[in-house]
């Protein structure tokens, strides 16, 4: 039966997550059984853009500190890595080369990619996939706990997304359902499933995730082998059914980890009463139905130019070239495939999605 360790904790105070982690690890089995003396453990983050920890958009360098303490108790080589969504990197703004230079670890963007090809798939066979992750002895997943305008939720299996080189990922957003996207996700998430997951829940998102959502103190730290059980109980705590994240079942029918809460071993025994929050979720429209009410209620995408650097992060990371610079963001609303990925990628935060007024 797979293991699940929910600690509760509301701060990212040292002491207490050291505490928490000791206490995460003991339960499923000791860190020593997964890392071995002479093993380089890739810390795969949540890296999405240059975000500053308090935004709640990114793991946070306190817990990928602690992390790296602890790998090297057990003699381990720890290098910190991810491939964000934007074209700046974010390592310094998160405070992750802080943390590197402090505890004298490497800490980059993914820069070296090979192709991988997969003989079973759903949407993607061929994938561009980081040198890195792919020659890490052993890789821990490190992701933050939001809602996704797309996929109701981000968590562990999205987050090898950023293992798949910039291209790439910026072409995959033609797939905007999300049936289609979570097919796919599932798809890079077999390339190299990680061999632990440790959730920065303590500070997460709700609203329009997973950047520019409502940062919210959930207060929860979850580690296990298997990140599918991860997001099996993340989805139920945020307030979703497990069926409304599609990733999670797709990931569970593939025998790529366990999705049903039934067949783990929770260290909170009372983690059915812990429901976080439900108040501000992503709405749970499923094809066709999704597809007629974003026609219906969305209109353009408007950029506040007071906000805006010009810096065309939006241009070069849009799937379908539907915007042009004059000398802001314009975007050509046939073109557009509502994906969201320009919002997601502004970390200027100005950009914003204007609603039309239905009359009744």
């Amino acid at each position: 039966m797979n293991k699940i360790s929910l600690k509760l904790t509301k701060t990212y105070d040292e002491n207490e997550i050291l505490k928490a982690l000791r206490e995460s690890f003991e339960f499923i089995g000791g860190l020593d059984s997964i890392v071995k003396s002479g093993d380089t453990v890739l810390l795969k983050l949540n890296l999405t853009g240059p975000f500053r920890p308090e935004q709640a958009a990114t793991t946070h360098p306190v817990l990928v500190k602690m992390m790296v303490r602890l790998i090297k108790e057990c003699g381990g080589h720890p290098i910190i890595g991810d491939g964000p969504a934007t074209i700046k990197s974010p390592i310094k703004d998160t405070g992750i080369e802080d943390v590197a230079q402090e505890e004298k670890v490497p800490a980059f963007v993914f820069e070296k990619f090979q192709q991988v090809h997969l003989s079973d798939y759903s949407i993607v066979r061929d994938i561009s996939y980081s040198t890195d992750v792919l020659q890490a002895d052993k890789v821990i997943s490190m992701p933050k706990l939001k809602t996704h305008a797309l996929t109701l939720y981000t968590g562990a299996i999205k987050n090898m997304f950023g293992a798949v080189a910039f291209e790439q990922r910026k072409a995959l957003h033609k797939y905007k359902t999300q049936e289609e996207f979570s097919k796919l996700l599932t798809d890079i998430f077999s390339v190299r499933v990680p061999d632990l997951t440790v959730m920065d829940g303590i500070w997460g998102m709700d609203g329009i995730g997973p950047v520019h959502g409502n940062p919210v103190n959930f207060g929860v730290l979850l580690v296990s082998r298997d990140a599918v059980a991860i997001d099996a109980l993340s989805a139920t705590l945020l307030g979703y059914k497990i069926d409304d994240v599609q990733m999670i079942g797709r990931a569970s029918e593939r025998n790529l980890g366990e999705s049903n809460l039934d067949n783990m071993f929770i260290d909170d025994s009372c983690y059915k009463e812990r429901i976080l929050h439900t108040a501000n979720l992503i709405p749970t429209l499923q094809g066709g139905l999704r597809e007629r009410f974003l026609k219906l209620v969305l209109g353009k995408i408007q950029c506040d130019s007071s906000k805006c650097s010009k810096c065309s992060a939006c241009l070069d990371g849009c799937p379908a070239n539907a915007i042009t610079m004059n000398p802001y963001p314009v975007v050509d609303e046939n073109a557009c495939l509502h994906c969201f990925r320009c919002y997601e990628i502004c970390f200027h935060g100005a950009l914003s999605i204007k609603y039309k007024k239905i009359n009744s």
